[in-house]
């Protein structure tokens, strides 16, 4: 069983290592990760700015993710889920935990760069659309959407 809370200073240490080590691929693809996700002063503002969850099972750190929520929009800022632990379902929990926060007709928004097909299949699998291409100088990402709808 997964836990899903609030993160704490305390767990910014476990972040980082998981977050190293989940964008490795995108450092050798295009040479980085995404902005912070290996500086523990960023992560710091971001515990303060937004939204920010860990992932447990058990008590070990297994993931975590960032959102910011304005009026009907929540940002997906940041999901990350330990290597090791990919594919168990622990990023479909955590989407669930955001589609179950939302309110009918929020829209729940994210960016993913245009190379991680990985990516792109797991957000479409769990009911996110591309909506569009973005344009960040020498790169792209996809801009997926999920509308929160009554059931």
């Amino acid at each position: 069983m997964y836990a899903i809370e609030k993160a704490a200073l305390d767990d910014i240490e476990a972040l980082l290592d998981i977050q190293i080590s989940a964008f490795s691929p995108d450092r050798t693809i295009c040479g980085s990760g995404p902005p912070g996700y290996d500086d523990y002063d960023h992560q710091a503002k971001a515990l303060e700015k937004y939204c920010y969850y860990v992932i447990r099972h058990e008590s070990e750190v297994v993931g975590g993710f960032y959102f910011l929520q304005v009026h009907k929009i929540i940002n997906l800022y940041r999901l990350f889920i330990a290597p090791a632990c990919q594919g168990l379902g622990i990023g479909t929990s955590a989407l669930d935990f955001l589609k179950h926060e939302a309110s009918y007709g929020t829209v729940i928004e994210l960016e993913t760069p245009t190379f991680s097909v990985t990516a792109h299949r797991f957000y479409e699998k769990n009911g996110f659309q591309r909506t569009a291409v973005i344009e960040y100088g020498a790169s792209q990402a996809y801009r997926y959407c999920y509308k929160h709808r009554a059931i």
